[in-house]
């Protein structure tokens, strides 16, 4: 059975640090090199497959719509944006109270 775990997951792509952002429960791929994220795959990319598509940041992929996402375990400082990032970042329902959790405010 592929694991799960509680993520943080950014769009980079048209985005410099202020994209949509979110802590969800993603659900890995057989061989772990990927996820399944709100429908789509993301995966990784060799350095090939990246700058063949141009991208620069991320180290997550979406093959299907050319978009670079940054993913990552979600972090118990609560601090899951880069240092020069900013906005918002939306937390999926059916993981706000394990969020919470994990962050001591709970």
């Amino acid at each position: 059975m592929a694991r799960s775990r509680l993520m943080y997951v950014e769009l980079k792509t048209g985005y410099h640090g202020d994209g949509p952002a979110w802590i969800t429960r993603v659900k890995y791929t057989k061989t772990e090199k990927g996820f399944y994220f709100r429908g789509a795959l993301l995966q990784q990319a060799t350095i090939a497959e990246r700058e063949d598509h141009g991208w620069t940041e991320g180290n997550y992929f979406d093959f299907d719509s050319g978009n670079a996402y940054w993913a990552s375990g979600a972090k118990k400082s609560g601090k899951d944006r880069h240092p020069d990032g900013s906005g918002p970042v939306e937390i999926d329902p059916e993981v706000k109270d394990v969020y919470l959790r994990l962050i001591g405010k709970a």
